[in-house]
This record gives structure tokens, sequence and C-alpha cells, in this order.
């Protein structure tokens, strides 16, 4: 594996600094020369906390467009090396190995714990936490378990080692890398680590990081609880999770909405989530059951970043009264469902959603999401709803997002968005949505979008598809009243020469549903088998699409 040279990102910051003042008032071409020479160039703020809204896009792009190196670190992978495969000069990193052989190569490295090694890095100042997983201060945790369970997390057998974990955490947590507000890691070698009481940090600055997903697995021995938990006092910041999988126990199936693979509490801001999977249950070593939850976000101002879900009993992920979360490159798959090792899959729950940004106890606000893919959830492939005039979902943005072949579960409100109650000033761009009509178990009205009162107001979609569902494209809906002062531009609701909305038999391309201020410009709205625009009798609605006949 290549080795890298751990360097101070303060210097770092500094010499950025000082790239950009040399570069002020001079050409393109010199600071062309500068870059060529090796000289950086200055990069804006990435915590979205101290960014304008309007500018936040960017601070997405550019978050994106940032070195392998800014946003993961490989120490874990280095260590892991070291730890089990190194030993014996043979095993390769991740490889799954017998007890036996797992405690010869506990000999070679000449006793019980595994330590980390001589290159591991020491505290240095000047460290932002929202850039990357901490490199000061580094702990494994298997330097707090006994060779026999270090065997066993190795070779797969599940024993529960919650009170070793915890302990490791309450080590770190005491250490001058928190108390200094530098942060910690804590390392976990690949294995399967059984926790049948949830591991837990009560302090900020504490991170977590296995050796990869599908190397490090987390399996939840709970049916009410949580798998691992970020929840300290009020007022902590930074700490996060990454490169590691979260399953549920073999032998304990998820039942109530407690069951929860990872919390993030109110309490935490300025965290990072990176490099999480949830995987097939009931594939090869994984277990038959999938998590009720497998995410919940509750504090404020986070980076969640490269999720992969392949199942969940209720939501994939649930954003719940949180602020200025960014949401990119992930992908959900069956929401509400069991996913066996072979055969169709199991329906467990018809309200499966994959994102849920839902206001149960305060406002969510700012949550922004880039390159999300949800497919194949049984109620909504992504939902907002707020609780009240009071906790609303407020200025959210999706961005290049999917939802497809969702509502499987039968309910004929399901619809692969759903929108509302009290959804206010929020924007969907160039986003997709189509339930692949005939698909399983779909009912006849579902929707491509479901928008529905009351108190969802001032919102746009732009550039987005509502196609080939099996009722309407862009449905509006009255639940305790309708949305209004909605603004759809350039979206294609229905597509030549069989796409069009009203696969079930009825369906319009938008069924305005007697809203009034609404706005419908340019985009097309064609082969609707209903129609393409069905009741509109409110006030103040201006239509002007591109409207072929059926």
């Amino acid at each position: 594996m290549r080795n890298r040279k751990f360097i101070d990102l303060g210097e770092i910051k500094a010499q950025k600094l000082a790239a950009m003042r040399a570069s002020v008032g001079e050409s393109g071409r010199r600071k062309s020369a500068i870059l060529k020479a090796g000289g950086t160039i200055h990069m804006p703020p990435r915590d979205p906390a101290f960014v304008a809204p309007q500018h936040r896009s960017l601070l997405a792009q550019q978050y994106l467009s940032l070195p392998t190196w800014a946003r993961q670190g490989d120490d874990a992978d280095k260590t892991a090396e070291l730890a089990i495969a190194l030993a014996a000069g043979r095993a390769a990193p991740g490889s799954r190995l017998s007890r036996r052989k797992f405690m010869t190569l506990m000999g070679a490295l000449g006793g019980g714990a595994i330590a980390l090694p001589a290159w591991a890095p020491k505290a240095q100042a000047g460290w932002n936490p929202n850039e990357k997983p901490p490199n000061n201060y580094a702990m494994n945790v298997f330097d707090y378990l006994t060779p026999t369970q270090q065997a066993d997390i190795v070779s797969g057998t599940l024993v529960d080692c919650t009170t070793q974990i915890n302990n490791a955490i309450t080590q770190l947590q005491t250490s001058s890398a928190i108390s200094t507000g530098l942060g910690g890691r804590l390392f976990f070698p690949p294995g399967n680590y059984l926790t049948n009481s949830g591991i837990s940090a009560t302090a900020g600055g504490v991170y977590l990081e296995g050796s990869g997903m599908g190397a490090t697995f987390i399996v939840n021995g709970q049916t009410n609880g949580a798998a691992i938990s970020l929840s300290p006092g009020s007022g902590s910041i930074f700490g996060g999770v990454s490169k590691l999988s979260i399953c549920q126990s073999p032998s304990v199936g998820p039942t109530v909405i407690g069951n929860i693979g990872l919390l993030i509490g109110s309490n935490l801001h300025r965290y990072v989530i990176n490099e999480v999977s949830f995987p097939n249950a009931g594939t090869g070593q994984y277990t038959p059951y999938p998590m009720y939850i497998n995410i919940q976000l509750e504090g404020n101002t986070a980076y969640v970043s490269n999720i992969r879900m392949d199942c969940g009993a209720g939501q994939g992920l649930l954003i719940n009264g949180a602020i200025d979360i960014l949401l990119s490159d992930t992908i959900i798959y069956n929401i509400g469902y069991s996913t066996p090792t072979s055969g169709p899959n199991t329906l467990l729950n018809e309200f499966g959603a994959g994102v849920v940004v839902g206001a149960t106890s305060s406002a969510n606000a700012s949550i922004q999401a880039i390159n999300v893919e949800c497919t194949l959830c049984s109620y909504n492939g992504v939902q907002l709803a707020g609780n009240s005039s009071t906790f609303t979902d407020l200025g959210c943005i999706f961005t290049g997002c999917v939802s497809d072949t969702v509502g499987g579960g039968g309910s004929t409100a399901a619809a692969e968005w759903g929108i509302g109650n009290y959804v206010v000033l929020c924007q969907f761009d160039n986003c997709w949505g189509s339930s692949s009509a005939g698909a399983s178990g779909v009912s006849t009205s579902a929707a491509g979008w479901r928008i529905v009162g009351s108190g969802t107001e001032s919102n746009i979609i732009t550039g987005s598809f509502a196609i080939n569902n099996e009722g309407d494209g862009f449905s509006l809906v009255n639940s305790g009243g309708l949305p209004s002062y909605l603004a759809l531009t350039g979206c294609m609701a229905g597509a030549e020469p069989t796409f069009g909305n009203g696969q079930g038999g009825t369906g319009y391309g938008y069924n305005l549903n007697g809203a009034s201020h609404i706005s419908i410009t340019g985009g097309l709205c064609v082969a609707n088998a209903s129609g393409q625009i069905g009741n509109n009798t409110g006030t103040s609605v201006t239509i002007t699409p591109t409207t072929l006949p059926s």
C-alpha cells in the first residue's frame, strides 16, 4: 500500500493563504505558474454555518471536488495491515481468519493486544475537524479487548463487546485531544463487533473509524436501541463515523422505531459521516433482518456522504429537527423490505421511505442533497413533512436526485416524492420521479410527485421529471388545505411515445385539484391518460408549458 506523509493541516492553511495573497493582482499566466510550481490556492470555508445560503450550492460542489485525502483518511487501512495481515506476511487485509490462525498472528506480533504502530501521528495544532477525521490522536479498540475477543471479532463469531468498546471511548473522551478541542479517533480493525446495549459517545470530538465498508461491521443486538450513538451534552462540536458497515444481529429482529443503526443526538454539531453502509439482509454473513431506521440525524451542521443502504424496515435516513445538513453521493434501496439471499424481497412496512426530512420536534432548515438516489422503497423515495406552522421544513434544496420504482407497499398515497405538510421555501432542481409503471405491488394511483397542504407554500420545482407513473405526474393534494405559491418551471410531465402518466388507467400530467397561486412555465406535458392539466379551478393559476395531445 502506498505510504503517505502526514501533514500539519495548519501549515497547509497558512501556505494556501500566502499563495492567495501572492496571486492577487497577478495575471492568469502568473497564477498558472504558481500552481505548476507546486503552489496552492485559497479555498473558502467548508463549514455551512459560515456560508450564506445563496452560496451553499458552490460549497457543495467544492466539497465534492476535494481530493480523496481531504474527505477521508487511509490510516485505518495501514493499521489493519500491520495488525492482521503484515504480522504473518501473507494474509490479505480484511480476510476472514479462523480463531487459531488469528491467535498465531497475535503471537507473531508478540503479545496479547494490537497497538498502534510507531508511525501513528501525534497531536498537531491547527486541525479543522470539518476537513477530515483527526490524525492527531488515535487509539485502537483492540487495545481494550482480550485476545479471545479479538479472535472472535476477526473470525466473525458474534460475542458482545459493548463494555470494552465503551471503555475505550471513555478513555478517548478523557484524553487531552478532547479537552483541547482537537478531537480523537478510535479505530476498529476488520471484523464483526456485536453490541447488545449500544456503542455510545457522550462528548464531542469522538470519531469512530473502521477499516472500510464490508470490512468492519457493527452488529446491533438490540430490538429497541441504537447500535452507535453520538449524543453528547449541550454545546458539543465535532465528531463522526466513517469506513464501516452497520447491520442487525441475525437473532434479533427490529420491531420498533427506536431500533436505529446510527443516531446523532441534537447536541452534537459540525460532524462528519462518510463511507457507511447498511448491507443486504440475508446475504452471506449478514443478518436476515434490516434495522428500522438506518441513520437518524438530530444535530446541526454536518457532511454526510458516500452512504450505501441496501435495506431497511422503516426509514433509510431520517433528518429530524436538524439545520445545515449536506447530503451527497448516497444510494438507498429497499426501504420497507427485508432482502433475502434468494427469491423476492419480503415487505415489512408499506410506509418505508428512503430519505425523510421530518420535523417532529423542531424545524428542519437548509438541508441540501446532491446526487442522492432512492429506489425500490415501499412508500416514498424522498419525503419532506413538517409537523406544524412552528415545526416546518424550511429552505431545503435537492439537486440531481432520483426517486424511482417506489410504492410497492401498495398504499394509494405512495409517491416517488412526498412533499408536505408545512414545507416552505424549498427547491428541487433536475430531479427524477418515475414509478416504473407495472412494478409489483404499486397502487394504480401512485404519483410521481405528491405535494400536500396545508402550510406548504413558496416552493420551486425546476427541470424535473414526472413520467411513467401509475397515477398523476404532479399531484396537488388537499389535506387540511391545498399547497399554494408553487412554481414549476421546465418540467417534464409525461413523455412520448408511451411514458405518459396514468399507466394504471387514469392520471394527469398536472392534477391541480383546485389549488391557487400556481405557476407552470415551459417544459413538456404530454401523453398522459386523463389529459395534460386536470382540475384547474383555482385562482391565480398561470400555465404556459408546451402541451401536446395524448
